[in-house]
């Protein structure tokens, strides 16, 4: 790729990768860090049809399942809360996938530079050698 294409390549990126940035500051809301699950449950009572019957479990309950100091935790949602932690999570989703595309920019853009010191350098020592033949010529 010649200089001014890969000037052209980073310049996009840079400008993909500020566009997740603005995700990021832009995020105002709290950000819950979890997934909102939904879960039918066997009852302790032991002549209940939810015992051997999987269609007859009680329920739906929601919970938010979340990983917390190295293990899994759920944490059981009121019926009206359920709205809130849903956009929460969102956001929170939202927010690890901006972040984990700016990683991955950002890695393009190193690689990307890296050529483009490549090419620039391998045009300078080029240039330079053209020189010194013309001022072996020349004398």
């Amino acid at each position: 790729m010649d200089v001014s294409r890969l000037k052209q390549k980073i310049t996009q990126l840079c400008q993909q990768r500020r566009k997740q940035e603005d995700i990021i500051l832009a995020a105002l809301d709290p950000l819950l860090k979890g997934s909102i699950v939904t879960v039918y449950q066997k009852c302790s009572r032991s002549e209940c049809k939810c015992q051997k019957n999987e269609k007859a479990r009680h329920g739906p309950y929601l919970y938010l399942h979340y990983t917390g100091a190295g293990k899994q935790k759920m944490v059981y949602l009121k019926p009206g809360l359920k709205s809130q932690a849903s956009e929460w999570t969102y956001n929170y989703q939202r927010f690890r996938g901006a972040r984990a595309d700016i990683v991955k920019l950002n890695a393009r853009i190193l690689k990307l530079i890296d050529q483009l010191e490549k090419t620039m350098t391998k045009e300078l020592k080029s240039n330079d050698q053209k020189s010194k033949k013309n001022k072996r010529k020349k004398s």
